[in-house]
């Protein structure tokens, strides 16, 4: 959620400390005095997908997104079929990705072209809506044979000083009692990240 310090800090009373391990459902992310992914900055989608046009190529291979790509904005692994399109769409009250749904069968028939403006819809709307975080992480660890993507390591690539997404997906774990996945942060676990820790020193038989 987004808001003031004030209200932030009444939600944080009413939220309590949580469960049974006194672990707060409150994360407070520091550095952060923007509203981003609120319907307050509702206003700005257009001219954050415009400046995702100018950037991304014309087509973006399938290949790279499909089964591999979890959208915040819609916690389920890309897909560029039509049922994924429209649930996108309902997801977000009908903004998103709703002129793709006009234009199908043209789009249908160019995947490469279908696939990047759908990674623009998906990326500008999560612009100002919720992270639907905690979903997407699920998604993301959960077995493939139920679904998700099996992944056991998660590297963020950022600035050591503010490893926000390191510290999400650990309270994400945690809260669902997961201890087999890895949260490395690529400053801050360097060493484990690249495998360039220092190699044991032989033992010397006596």
């Amino acid at each position: 959620v987004a808001g003031t310090v004030g209200a932030l800090g009444v939600l944080a009373d009413r939220l309590g400390p949580g469960d049974a391990s006194g672990r707060s459902p409150f994360l407070l992310v520091p550095g952060i005095d923007v509203p981003f992914h609120s319907s307050a900055l509702i206003g700005g989608v257009e001219e954050f997908q415009a400046h995702l046009d100018a950037a991304l190529p014309e087509e973006i291979d399938p290949g790279l997104l499909v089964g591999r790509y979890v959208p915040n904005l819609y916690p389920v692994p890309f897909r560029i079929d039509r049922d994924y399109v429209e649930a996108v769409t309902e997801s977000c009250g009908g903004g998103p990705a709703s002129a793709l749904l006009e234009r199908w069968e043209e789009l249908q028939a160019r995947p490469g072209r279908l696939t990047r403006e759908l990674l623009v819809q998906l990326l500008a709307w999560q612009f100002a809506s919720p992270v639907r975080w905690i979903e997407a992480t699920e998604v993301m660890v959960a077995p493939e044979p139920s679904g998700g993507l099996g992944v056991r390591r998660v590297v963020e690539v950022g600035l050591g000083a503010a490893p926000t997404l390191t510290n999400l997906t650990s309270a994400a774990l945690l809260a669902d009692r997961r201890r087999d996945v890895a949260v490395l942060h690529v400053e801050l676990h360097a060493a484990e990240v690249f495998d360039t820790a220092a190699e044991p020193e032989p033992v010397t038989k006596t």
